[in-house]
């Protein structure tokens, strides 16, 4: 994951946070048991998560904004 990120120029501490964050949200959502051969399966699931947050963010940004009307 680290690797990635870091190939898609994102900034060393950021890139290995997020690698982080993604790997832990993933075990969450996983429950106990995961493991490595698991992670493949799960970041789909983790970055469609984050896609739909970032998307009622936004949304509640421009709302709060006035820029909605």
């Amino acid at each position: 994951m680290i690797l990635g990120l870091l190939a898609q120029r994102m900034d060393a501490f950021e890139g290995v946070s997020a690698a982080v964050w993604m790997h832990g949200l993933a075990a969450q959502l996983f429950g106990p048991g995961l493991i490595s051969e698991d992670l493949p399966k799960m970041l789909p699931v983790v970055l469609r998560q984050l896609a739909e947050a970032s998307k009622k963010w936004r949304e509640k940004v421009t709302r709060a904004r006035g820029e909605g009307s």
